[in-house]
């Protein structure tokens, strides 16, 4: 996931976190193919959906930022987070076009429905000029700076499916087991009906 690979300033958590949104819940894969063959597995195995995003293909496009001067202007989200090179296009499509701002009346004064911006609260200001924003109550169970945290959920999920691919194997086993034994008593019944027509040629 998207939220395992980058890591953030403690001062910048929530923000980045909410600038992100959903995708701190996206795979990152290398190309389409295995996004696809990834889905294919999901859907086979009735194991929900995902988003994911592959390097390959993502064009996301940056803000220009250079235009606002404002000292409670922090960054762009993108260039908050410390991530490896080459996952740079995922972390451009989920953040490249949020700008993290000290506050309200910050993101008032740069102006509201030039470019998204989230406060350090995490109060979300779109471009469309629609505002979100309040009391956030409960613990964000997906965040840039909870590494360990993430890891032992994709770890519980893995050991989820090593389990349910081995149940499939086993019904995959006792099926074909089903089909050889039903192969045998068909088997079986026909040399049984030519045991009896021979017994009956006989006796006539």
């Amino acid at each position: 996931m998207l939220a395992q690979l980058g890591e953030v300033e403690d001062k910048f958590e929530l923000a980045v976190d909410i600038a992100a949104g959903s995708h701190l819940s996206s795979l990152v894969v290398s190309n389409e193919n295995t996004a696809q063959s990834c889905i294919d597995y999901l859907k086979e195995n009735n194991l929900g959906y995902a988003t994911f995003l592959p390097l390959s293909k993502l064009q996301p496009r940056v803000s220009d930022v250079s235009r606002f001067n404002h000292p409670k202007i922090y960054d762009l989200a993108l260039n908050l987070v410390s991530f490896k090179g080459e996952l740079t296009p995922a972390f451009k499509y989920a953040l490249g076009s949020t700008l993290i701002v000290e506050d309200v009346q910050t993101a008032k004064e740069v102006g509201i429905g030039q470019i998204r911006m989230v406060t350090l609260e995490g109060d979300i200001f779109n471009k469309s000029g629609s505002i979100t924003g309040g009391k956030r109550k409960k613990k964000r169970k997906l965040s840039f700076s909870q590494p360990n945290l993430n890891q032992e959920n994709i770890n519980k999920k893995r050991e989820k499916l090593k389990r349910r691919k081995k149940e499939l194997e086993e019904l995959e086993q006792q099926e074909q087991k089903l089909k050889q034994t039903i192969s045998q008593l068909k088997e079986k019944g026909k040399k049984m009906k030519i045991g009896k027509n021979y017994s009956k040629k006989r006796k006539k």
